[in-house]
């Protein structure tokens, strides 16, 4: 019977180990803003003017990020007023948008655009980012707010497919941290869009209060990673696993001989 009962445990053990390797491997990284870039703003002087910026980065959807200042409500004042940085040495990596007092601003970011003019940047591949959706339609698209600042906010994402076709979200109103979530069929225009054939995923955001700052941890489609952490990658979890394995089965090896 205690032999039956270790084998029990055994197999309920390597039943949960397989459904963590499986949830992990059905997340999609967007960007997890591991890689620093930037900053983008606009500035009173040419040295200031950094406008767009764009960086390879195998870790990141499509394999480079293109980040661009688009608006500031009185241009010209201030130096680095506004400004948005990639990894800008904090921990957690995160994507930083930053108003100097009394401005507001609009900020774009871009992961593996192409066919369309000026994507993708000079130097950079152009390359399908195919599928974004390992669940289907029922995939979930998610991204983490961790830190944020004054009045309001909205960003809106845009997932464009091979044919042009494009589905939103716009989320309105943040005004606090938190994780933000979406079923793909639910963008506007989902029905149009072939998430199995992507070619650009957008991030907009616009400010809609004086001196707003936020925060941004990362951008997921499938599982979101686990509060305060990275998904472990696949060969951490399999050698997790074996590990485990190996326990349990010299475990009732021993258990096994103490009842002969």
């Amino acid at each position: 019977m205690k032999v039956k009962t270790f084998s029990k445990i055994f197999g309920l053990l390597c039943c949960f180990f397989i459904l963590i390797v499986a949830g992990n491997l059905q997340a999609t990284v967007i960007d997890h803003f591991d890689t620093y870039q930037g900053p983008v703003w606009e500035g009173t002087s040419p040295l200031y003017l950094e406008r767009t910026s764009s960086l390879a980065d195998a870790g990141v959807l499509g394999g480079w990020r293109y980040m661009q200042w688009i608006s500031q409500n009185t241009p010209g004042l201030g130096v680095m007023k506004t400004s948005l940085t990639s990894n800008d040495g904090g921990s957690p990596h995160q994507l930083s948008l930053d108003n100097g007092t009394g401005y507001i601003s609009d900020f774009r970011v871009i992961w593996g655009g192409s066919n369309l003019p000026g994507f993708p940047p000079t130097g950079f591949p152009a390359q399908s980012i195919s599928g974004i959706d390992p669940l289907g339609l029922t995939t979930p698209f998610s991204f983490s707010v961790t830190a944020f600042d004054q009045g309001g906010l909205t960003i809106t994402f845009s997932i464009r497919d091979s044919g042009g076709d494009v589905a939103t979200w716009v989320v309105p109103s943040i005004t606090s941290a938190g994780l933000h979530s979406k079923i793909l069929s639910t963008f506007t225009n989902a029905g149009a869009v072939d998430f199995t054939n992507v070619t650009m995923v957008t991030m907009e955001l616009h400010t809609t209060t004086n001196s707003t700052d936020l925060a941004v941890d990362f951008i997921n489609t499938g599982d979101p990673p686990p509060p305060g952490g990275e998904v472990p990658e696949p060969g951490t979890l399999l050698l997790l696993g074996s590990g485990l394995v190996t326990l349990v089965g010299y475990g009732k090896l021993r258990f096994g001989k103490k009842n002969q």
